[in-house]
């Protein structure tokens, strides 16, 4: 915790008790000017404003947590969570439902602190964003481990970031490559090198090879695979570390072009922000033919 005098937490909480009963819990919690630093998260400290409001039952018998009617407000944005969390030292169940309704674009997505965002926050957008989702999770049968993801997307961009603009990328530009020994090398490439070779120039086998080792669902989604995010889920919890990611090939590229390569929560939030750009800016065919020529395989 940083500056921790500075933060305020302030609520209040209702229990009814009753005998041979569940423990009935109604109450709400504000945090403000909290701020938090670890590297996992970021590699700047974080500061948060929260708010948390709804009612449960707590089963003591079971370590079990009923939900219901919860709203997590953050910003002038509000997440509509109910569900169910079990636990004890040596297993953990969760079945939890998240919505999102209607919320204005940048609501929704200034809900996530700036200092998460960087200078993806000065992106703008129009319209409204909403979503439903659902996780089910369960440490004794992890292969049964469930998300389902729906959004309702009716964002535009309207204000794109320098680090983000797409238009350096028609011609000449320097493009950074970290190296087997963990060096970064800059190369110039682009369009009007000599390097280059347009899609309908490179082999079919090739990319076909390519979207089977890694995206083998590229022309059906819009820049990420719910599906492939319930596997690594799985795996990872079951290996009790990251042992497999979900990258599509537009968030890899989103990655490689603008991002730095650190492990952080950050870079993950402003990956998938920029890959929600890429796929709204460019075409399949565009994304493709820019993933295939900069992504680097091996030495040279």
């Amino acid at each position: 915790w940083q500056d921790a005098d500075r933060a305020r937490l302030a609520g209040r909480i209702e229990l009814d008790v009753e005998p041979d009963a569940p423990l009935q819990i109604a109450g709400r919690l504000e945090i403000e000017e909290a701020t938090v630093a670890d590297d996992l998260v970021a590699d700047v400290p974080i500061r948060l404003d929260a708010a948390i409001e709804g009612v449960g039952s707590w089963f003591p018998d079971e370590s079990r947590l009923v939900f219901t009617g919860t709203r997590l407000e953050l910003g002038a944005a509000a997440l509509e969570l109910e569900g169910t969390l079990r636990g004890d030292p040596s297993s953990y169940h969760l079945d939890l439902r998240a919505k999102l309704p209607r919320t204005d674009c940048n609501d929704a997505v200034h809900a996530i602190p700036s200092d998460l965002l960087g200078r993806l926050a000065a992106f703008r957008w129009q319209g409204t964003l909403a979503g439903v989702m659902h996780l089910g999770l369960d440490s004794g049968d992890l292969d049964a481990t469930e998300l389902r993801l729906e959004v309702e997307d009716r964002c535009r961009f309207v204000e794109v970031p320098r680090v983000a603009d797409l238009r350096r990328l028609q011609g000449l530009f320097r493009h950074d490559i970290v190296t087997g020994d963990g060096n970064v090398e800059t190369v110039v490439t682009g369009p009007d090198t000599d390097a280059w070779t347009p899609l309908e120039s490179i082999s079919p086998y090739l990319i076909h090879a390519v979207l089977a080792h890694e995206d083998a669902t590229f022309f059906r989604h819009e820049g990420f695979a719910v599906f492939a995010i319930e596997r690594a889920l799985e795996r990872n919890l079951a290996a009790g570390e990251v042992v497999e990611g979900a990258s599509t090939i537009s968030m890899q590229l989103a990655k490689n072009l603008f991002l730095e390569r650190e492990r952080t929560l950050a870079r993950k939030l402003r990956e998938a922000i920029l890959t929600w750009w890429i796929e709204s800016a460019l075409t399949k065919a565009e994304i493709l033919e820019l993933y295939l020529n900069v992504i680097e395989y091996g030495p040279g």
